[in-house]
């Protein structure tokens, strides 16, 4: 998990370490050496959860939901068994911690459920980018084959970054899971007919071109219709031009005739 993911519970760490610490030196009387040695354990479990836990998104969100996470997992290091790791999640229903320790202060609700949706789109962003690496790998026939789950994961992505609202505990849910991103997608309608009625809507579609076409020819009809028209009243037919030249060339014969004869005489 990448630490922009669970830097809320980082800051949080933070915060919490240098206030046992100004709690210690604001003791009446002055810190007891049982104060320094329970300082220097949350110093360790601080150090420890800022540099080596591979934290899983469950058991950043499980964390954020108390008021001094830092002193929740203290308590659970002491509890682990070294064998099994660190499963913080388990150890937190192993101490009771739900009981015990108190959570997130009312007013200070909405500031942890928005840090929440900070950690699940950043751990969105993780998911997306480890899909897209395994693309990547992929030849073109093979990704031209899941074209159909890279729409449906860029869909998910894309609505779960910007439009969803989240209620709450959708985000905390989501975290539990290993990959919320391919669960979202899975859930994405891969057949839009079976949400629509697409053969209703493609038929029309269908007769709308079609009306359009036939519109169209109507209007290439009778423009046909008034061209031949002008055509006919511009040009003469080819009767009539014939009618014409014959009636040019008699009478042209019928001068040549009277000239002949005139020169006769």
């Amino acid at each position: 998990m990448d630490y922009e993911a669970k830097r809320p519970l980082m800051d949080r760490i933070d915060k919490n370490l240098l206030e046992h610490m100004a709690a210690a030196g604001r003791k009446e009387g002055g810190p007891e050496i049982l104060d320094a040695y329970l300082l220097q354990g949350l110093s360790e479990t601080h150090y420890y959860l800022k540099v080596d836990h591979d934290f899983k998104p469950n058991e950043v969100a499980a964390l954020l939901r108390f008021s001094d996470p830092l002193a929740v997992a203290r308590e659970c290091w002491e509890e682990r068994d070294p064998e099994k790791g660190f499963p913080i999640c388990d150890l937190l229903d192993k101490i009771r911690a739900y009981e015990r320790f108190p959570l997130a202060d009312p007013a200070g609700h909405a500031q942890q459920q928005e840090q929440m949706v900070t950690v699940l789109k950043a751990v969105l962003d993780q998911n997306m980018a480890e899909f897209h690496e395994s693309l990547l790998r992929m030849d073109k026939e093979e990704i031209i084959e899941q074209s159909a789950e890279i729409a449906a994961m860029q869909a998910a992505y894309d609505f779960m970054k910007d439009d969803f609202r989240f209620e709450r505990g959708d985000a905390e849910t989501l975290l539990c899971m290993e990959n919320p991103l391919q669960f979202i997608a899975e859930q994405w309608p891969s057949n839009m007919a079976e949400l629509f009625d697409m053969s209703g809507q493609i038929g029309e579609a269908i007769m709308d071109a079609g009306k359009d076409t036939a519109e169209q020819q109507k209007a290439d009809q009778a423009m046909s219709a008034e061209e031949k028209s002008s055509i006919r009243s511009e040009k003469p037919s080819i009767l009539s031009d014939l009618s014409d030249k014959k009636r040019e060339v008699g009478q042209r014969s019928m001068a040549e005739s009277k000239a002949k004869g005139g020169e006769a005489r």
